[in-house]
């Protein structure tokens, strides 16, 4: 099985995504994940995109697309659950090439549907290591010592597109790419949509599981 976790910035696609991949065996693929791992290469291609992550803007669809490309067919015949790519319908019809490439397509398109204003909230506390890609939140998941991660003791930062001024002006252009995602995997009849506002983890995560039972039985 192919799953797909689609939705805005803060939504919890990562959070819900990793835990599904333990539970169901599923190869965890991380667009966020994989930017990250390329901009600390000494290559040119880690130097732009690291520049690109450290200003806050989105990397190009032909290095996210290519990257993703290259990830996918390393391990080509494990079933995989996949988040943060596409984010628009040029990454959606780029996906939709290299799974026919490979004999298999997207069995469940999940869209994680988070308010606007908790969306912000979620945005404006989150911080990262540089080293590992851990994210913790300063309220929901703090790390055990301020500022530290609890992995590898990293001094932990905030994203610039985090910050205040420009999270409402990233989540207006993620929202008109996400509605042309949502129409595709809609007609396509394998999408369904789960509320995350106002929810405990294990509540949005139950809702999950059961979206999945129904799809193997």
């Amino acid at each position: 099985m192919n799953i797909i976790v689609v939705g805005l910035p803060g939504a919890g696609k990562g959070t819900h995504a990793k835990k599904l991949s333990k539970k169901h065996g599923l190869v965890y693929f991380s667009s966020g994940k994989l930017l990250r791992k390329t901009a600390k290469r000494d290559s040119s291609l880690g130097t732009v995109v690291n520049r690109y992550i450290r200003s806050g803007q989105l990397v190009p669809d032909e290095i996210a697309i290519r990257l993703m490309r290259e990830e996918i067919f390393k391990l080509k015949d494990e079933d995989m659950i996949i988040e943060g790519f596409p984010r628009n319908i040029k990454q959606t019809h780029s996906l939709e090439r290299i799974l026919d490439e490979l004999e298999t397509g997207i069995d469940l398109c999940i869209y994680l549907k988070v308010k606007e204003q908790e969306l912000i909230k979620r945005l404006k506390g989150r911080r990262l290591c540089p080293r590992d890609g851990s994210i913790y939140h300063v309220k929901f998941m703090p790390p055990q010592k301020e500022g530290i991660c609890d992995k590898c003791g990293a001094s932990l930062y905030q994203r610039q597109d985090d910050k205040k001024d420009v999270i409402k002006e990233k989540i207006n252009k993620n929202k008109k790419d996400m509605k042309e995602v949502i129409a595709y995997y809609q007609n396509k009849e394998i999408f369904e949509t789960v509320i995350g506002t106002d929810k405990k983890i294990k509540e949005i995560q139950k809702e999950i599981e059961n979206l999945i039972e129904n799809e193997i039985n």
